[in-house]
């Protein structure tokens, strides 16, 4: 499951000057001539939100932040150059870098700048601002506790502490980039987690590594990241993913393995969570209940063939299901234990892998949605060219992308469709992605065969005044 936040500010400062960028939809950190900073903050109450619907601790969660290069969709090299290669004030994409990722330590306005030319893109000096957050000030009326949020020594010496492995008290990741034009992808989990537990969030700021912001250069050295105010389908995000997914044995209890038996809590027509954790009674046994998302619990059994013969009707009996203060009783539900020849085949044959096609349920083709609308898209593999009943599959995945030319943009990579008890599903919430076409494809693992499904599904997400307009 994966979960999109997008940021809701970000500015960029630049040292020793009162400049203010927050408008500019480019976010620029530089070194040589000139020294530039990122300023970057997302709300919280995304994650906590999904933290509190799937009563998960947050431990199976992962948190990136994802920021596309500038530099990996400009064909020349260069985005930003003056009319004199001689000039000082020229900035070229700087090469084999590293780049840290720190906290910031108090609340920052990103102001209403825009460059710091008065004739860039505009008549007089309307790009220009020294309001909100620059490199001495955090808003228009209170400064940084020091310029640039730290100084130089104090983060050089954070920075060496998290190079050696030891504690550091702000720097959350880094990344080092090759050709200079590779994305933006840090790993902020122990920030977030932090934040979780009662930290402040003031944001983040992306700068050079103190040793290049150090150096002298005759021509500024410039790395950009598209920030939350381009109008592209290269928003930044914070991109959280949950390790774990449902994979639902119901239908495919084999014995001699440790199987998953899952209950699904529909309240309404809906998945809600129940008051408390359910209890799950099989046979004599109890085994402990676990809560897979919102509304899914789960507990994992094993049966041995000295213990069960194949094609035995067994119940798992669910109790203690109480929804807002009442009590809904207890469910009976059953499965069908299957021989391990099933799953474990050990001979000298190859075995032929079964290959099957996916049909999918929940979005048209080429269908229009809302921002807001939120789909459940149910798969059903089927073999192909005749009449059998649809299979679940263990392990498939979908991918979803944009179109740009000829090239293909990721903007979900490959994450784990569920398994539930009669299909795979997974679902999409359109307030996550920008208005544009979508394309998905499924990618299916069936033995040592993996297969991919390219453009099964494409769908477009339009504003509502867009849509009224088609």
């Amino acid at each position: 499951m994966i979960t999109r936040t997008f940021l809701d500010k970000t500015t960029t400062i630049k040292k020793e000057t009162l400049e203010n960028f927050g408008l500019n939809p480019i976010s620029m950190i530089g070194y040589g001539v000139g020294v530039y900073r990122s300023l970057i903050h997302f709300d919280i109450n995304n994650i906590k939100n999904l933290i509190n619907e799937n009563k998960t601790s947050g431990d199976t969660l992962s948190h990136h932040l994802i920021m596309k290069n500038c530099g990996s969709v400009d064909t020349h090299g260069f985005y930003a150059k003056s009319s004199s290669p001689d000039s000082p004030g020229v900035k070229e994409r700087a090469t084999s870098f590293t780049v840290i990722l720190f906290e910031v330590n108090k609340h920052w306005d990103e102001g209403i700048g825009f460059d710091n030319q008065s004739d860039f893109w505009t008549t007089g000096k309307g790009a220009i601002s020294e309001d909100g957050a620059t490199w001495y000030n955090a808003t228009t009326y209170e400064l940084w506790d020091e310029d640039g949020i730290y100084d130089d020594e104090f983060l050089s010496s954070q920075y060496e502490l998290y190079k050696n492995g030891t504690e550091n008290t702000i720097i959350v990741g880094c990344q080092h980039f090759d050709h200079g034009n590779e994305d933006l992808d840090i790993d902020i989990t122990e920030y977030v987690n932090n934040v979780l537990d009662g930290c402040e969030n003031y944001g983040l700021c992306l700068a050079f590594i103190p040793d290049l912001e150090a150096l002298d250069r005759k021509k500024t050295q410039y790395v950009g990241f598209f920030n939350n105010k381009t109008n592209t389908i290269y928003a930044p995000v914070v991109e959280t993913r949950n390790t774990e997914y449902v994979c639902d044995d119901r239908m495919d209890f084999y014995l001699d393995k440790e199987n998953k038996l899952y209950l699904y809590s529909y309240i309404g027509g809906k998945l809600r969570n129940l008051d408390v954790i359910p209890t799950c009674t099989i046979g004599d046994s109890m085994p402990q209940v676990y809560q897979a998302a919102k509304g899914i619990y789960y507990v994992n059994y094993h049966l041995t063939s000295s213990e069960a013969q194949k094609d035995m009707i067994l119940y798992d009996v669910w109790s203690n299901l109480i929804y807002d203060g009442a009590d809904l009783g207890e469910v009976e539900l059953e499965f069908v234990t299957k021989a391990r020849e099933g799953f474990f085949s050990i001979s000298n044959e190859v075995l032929k892998p079964r290959v099957l096609n996916p049909i999918i349920v929940g979005i048209n083709a080429n269908e229009k949605l809302n921002r807001g609308e939120e789909r459940v898209i149910k798969l059903y593999f089927k073999q192909p060219y005749t009449k059998s009943d649809f299979y679940l599959v263990d392990r498939c995945q979908y991918r979803i992308y944009v179109q740009d030319g000829d090239r293909e943009v990721t903007i979900v990579d490959w994450d784990y469709i569920n398994k539930m008890d009669k299909c795979n599903m997974f679902t999409i919430k359109s307030d996550e992605f920008v208005p544009a076409k979508y394309h998905v494809d499924i990618k299916a693992e069936f033995g040592d065969t993996i297969k991919v499904f390219k453009d099964e599904l494409n769908f477009t997400i339009v504003s509502d005044a867009s849509k009224q307009k088609l």
